[in-house]
Formats: structure tokens, C-alpha cells, sequence
């Protein structure tokens, strides 16, 4: 297969801001699929995520629950955010 699933921590991020507050960002969720078919990809399961973008379906949205399974087409890239929000059916 020729896939990758990344998730950038929005806590992890070591820097300051200029009132020497940690800066916090989103936590994101990026999965590419290099291959020619479509690969599921199991979300993690620590909270609901948000479809940011989908090449595959630039038009689509939606909040998918902690844990479920994302079917990523073929040649694409999708980016989730973090949310604490309650998933709905996209």
C-alpha cells in the first residue's frame, strides 16, 4: 500500500507566545493515499474530527465519530481537525 496517515498535536507545539503563554493550536489529522484504490483508515479514537478538506470530494464536510473507519479514494489527501463537537453522519 502506499498511504500515510499523519496527526500534528495542537498541545505539543514548544513555543511562547509574547505574554510567555504556551501557544496552542488545532490538532490536525492528515491522510494521503498514493494508491490507485481506496484505503479505510481507522480515525483515532480520542475525539470526534471534522472534515477540513477532501480531494476527493471538495464539496463534502461532515464530523465523524472517535474511532470509526474513513475511506480515503484513491490518489487523494483528506485533513481532519480535532473537535470536541458530536459527530453527525456526513
Amino acid at each position: 500500500m502506499r498511504c500515510l496517515g499523519c496527526r500534528l498535536s495542537g498541545d505539543s507545539i514548544d513555543e511562547m507566545d509574547t505574554e510567555g503563554e504556551p501557544v496552542r493550536g488545532d490538532t490536525l489529522l492528515i491522510l494521503l493515499n498514493a494508491h490507485h484504490e481506496a484505503i479505510p483508515f481507522r480515525l483515532p479514537a480520542d475525539s470526534a474530527w471534522e472534515r477540513l478538506l477532501d480531494t476527493a470530494a471538495p464539496t463534502a464536510s461532515g464530523v465523524f465519530e472517535s474511532g470509526s473507519t474513513f475511506r480515503l479514494d484513491g490518489h487523494s489527501l483528506a485533513v481532519f481537525r480535532q473537535t470536541a463537537s458530536r459527530a453527525t453522519k456526513p
